[in-house]
């Protein structure tokens, strides 16, 4: 005898058994599922009960969750795999069914349960070594990104306020800097010693008040490009 799935249209297929004996909640995962394998894994085993009907002899499950995968998706619930037995191997696959079908012994059930509970304790332990892994890498290039940062930071100029320069620069150093705002160096030379002589100021509103020949125009560029420069 060979026995071969074939693609079998789920709407030429009836059960005798009720859809009500089954968990609806599981059904309806198991058919969205089908829809998003597009197929299922477990082909179902039919009978002929005409040119083109069938009747399930196993699999009433997998039937009623590829009706239901139908419904959700036409185009990909259209077929189900499906073992097609001819009516003279009928008595013989059912015999089979009903062998391979049967309940494990209670100590196979109690070692399968056994097995799973190792099998899940030992997911659980790689699971938690691997974050515990990846704790240790993301605190290492944390550290080593901060480590950066910081050498960096030491590489940077140190930003000198505006208000600093009019109160320590020396005259040279003043007139170097307001001559690449200014673009004269006249007037650069000219008013340099007059923010010396009137230092100290404790705003740059004082500097404007008292250095002549400042006025708020010249004032705002100085003080934006000793901001940004």
């Amino acid at each position: 005898m060979t026995l071969s799935s074939s693609l079998v249209e789920v709407r030429t297929i009836t059960c005798n058994r009720p859809r009500s004996n089954f968990d609806q909640q599981k059904i309806e995962q198991a058919a969205n599922l089908i829809v998003a394998a597009e197929g299922i894994i477990n082909p179902i085993i039919v009978s002929r009960t005409g040119i083109n009907s069938f009747q399930v002899i196993d699999g009433h499950f997998e039937y009623y969750a590829a009706a239901r995968a139908r419904e959700l998706n036409l185009e990909i619930g259209e077929a189900i795999a499906a073992y097609i037995v001819e009516e003279k191997n009928e008595t013989i696959i059912k015999d089979q069914v009903a062998i391979f079908r049967q309940p494990l012994p209670p100590q196979d059930r109690q070692l399968n349960t056994d097995n799973l509970e190792t099998r899940l304790t030992n997911i659980e332990s790689r699971i938690e070594n691997r974050l515990n892994e990846l704790k240790s890498e993301y605190t290492q290039k944390n550290k080593e990104l901060e480590q950066k940062i910081d050498s960096l930071k030491s590489k940077l100029p140190e930003k000198i306020e505006p208000l600093t320069t009019f109160n320590e620069a020396n005259l040279i150093e003043l007139v170097s800097k307001l001559k690449l705002v200014l673009r004269s160096d006249k007037k650069a030379n000219d008013i340099a010693p007059k923010i010396i002589a009137a230092r100290p100021f404790k705003s740059s509103t004082e500097v404007l008040e008292n250095v002549r020949g400042l006025g708020d125009k010249t004032m705002l560029r100085i003080i934006d490009s000793w901001l940004y420069s």
